[in-house]
């Protein structure tokens, strides 16, 4: 999906995690061709008696763009927390990833999580961005771990 957009796009990966195991979420941005975004205000909404928050860090896109990561944690009624990240970087942040997050998930029946996200984004001049694409974020806790990748044998040969 690198490359230009029709609209700014934020997306998530869609981890698959046992119970009771860590996991992680990374948003991703990709940019239309018209604007720059420079600032990104998130709010993802945690059911804490199923995940609990670890962390969050910048990913690679708000580390080339100088960026600062913010979070702020607010707990809200029925076992829910707010969780807030602001990025703010000094310059355009370019695609990529822009932040990854860890949770820690409770000892559950399998079921696939939705956690609701919503998003603004700002352009270099501190303008709003109107049309960005972005939907909810997706855990699936499963018995099952993913397959692994095939594993392919090699020899490399160097000679001189």
């Amino acid at each position: 999906m690198y490359g230009q957009t029709e609209k700014t796009t934020l997306t998530f990966n869609f981890p698959q995690v046992l119970p009771g195991e860590r996991t992680y979420l990374s948003i991703e941005l990709f940019n239309s061709g018209q604007d720059s975004v420079s600032r990104l205000e998130h709010w993802i909404e945690i059911p804490t008696r199923k995940l609990s928050f670890g962390s969050a860090r910048q990913g690679i896109a708000a580390d080339l763009a100088g960026a600062v990561l913010k979070v702020e944690e607010t707990p809200q009624e029925e076992d829910t927390l707010i969780l807030h990240l602001s990025i703010q970087g000094r310059q355009p942040i370019p695609d990529g990833a822009v932040v990854e997050i860890s949770f820690d998930v409770a000892d559950i029946e399998p079921e696939t999580l939705i956690l609701p996200h919503r998003v603004e984004a700002f352009d270099d001049q501190g303008e709003e961005i109107s049309d960005v694409d972005f939907s909810d974020a997706r855990i699936h806790i499963s018995l099952q771990t993913p397959d692994a990748p095939e594993i392919v044998f090699a020899c490399f040969f160097y000679m001189h």
